[in-house]
């Protein structure tokens, strides 16, 4: 199965930790030299990413920046970055712009903390990071890019998977059930936002701030690409699953 996650709204942001990315020298394009974020791609952690502890613990498994807005995954969760510029609105000599930055953290409610991350689709060329080291010193990271992510058995016979829309902005993930999972265990937990709310048509409505996000109307499948009858619920911020009636071996896919 699988879901897409759309943003709304995209918000100009500055690099979003103490490093200068770069691309190695291979063979590649100009616009890779002009937009290196452009090509969609998770990047993993070799050091160069963090996240304040205050607003999600562990380390950073990997993280995309898609456009503006930035995302970082997580052993059992992940987090969308937002900077929110607040000034000068007219910018002289050496002054700098002022950016807020917002987080919404989205949690695996009862899922395995140590799930096996696939990386998959191997991108080229690779991200060398100029980072300070502990000495001050500049060092180079190098860092490898991946078109999907999967995170298996995230839920017992469910597997997570994350990749990107063929158009537009956003992240797009899949939850895959495999024969005898039961999808009521899966539970997503938003922070970070002000309410949520699902409208008429389905759509799940996270509401800012800054803005909102949409996590479109799911829509949900068998290995035969016949339809299934799953309802999904939002409530207290927390998005779950539950599913009609089935046949208990084959798989399913929720695609919100």
């Amino acid at each position: 199965m699988s879901a897409i996650v759309r943003l709304k709204f995209i918000l100009t942001s500055v690099t979003f930790i103490l490093c200068i990315t770069c691309i190695s020298a291979q063979t590649i394009s100009k616009e890779w030299i002009k937009k290196p974020f452009a090509n969609k791609a998770f990047i993993e952690n070799n050091g160069q990413y963090t996240i304040p502890d205050s607003v999600h613990k562990g380390p950073v498994l990997c993280a995309v920046r898609d456009g503006e807005m930035e995302a970082f995954f997580f052993n059992d969760g992940m987090v969308f970055k937002f900077n929110e510029f607040v000034g000068p609105k007219q910018i002289k000599n050496e002054e700098k712009p002022v950016f807020k930055s917002h987080f919404i953290s989205v949690n695996w409610i009862g899922a395995n903390s140590k799930p096996d991350l696939l990386k998959e689709n191997k991108i080229e060329p690779y991200f060398t990071f100029a980072c300070l080291g502990t000495s001050s010193e500049p060092i180079a990271i190098i860092a490898h890019a991946f078109e999907q992510i999967t995170y298996t058995n995230i839920y017992p016979q469910i597997d997570l998977i994350y990749s990107f829309p063929k158009a537009g902005p956003g992240i797009k993930y899949a939850f895959q059930l495999h024969p005898g999972a039961d999808p009521s265990l899966i539970r997503l937990k938003y922070g970070g936002i002000n309410a949520s709310k699902m409208d008429s048509i389905g759509n799940i409505i996270l509401q800012g701030p800054p803005e909102e996000i949409v996590d479109y109307e799911p829509i949900y499948f068998n290995d035969m690409g016949s339809p299934i009858a799953i309802k999904a619920y939002i409530d207290n911020n927390e998005l779950s699953f539950h599913i009609g009636p089935h046949k208990k071996e084959e798989d399913i896919t929720l695609d919100p």
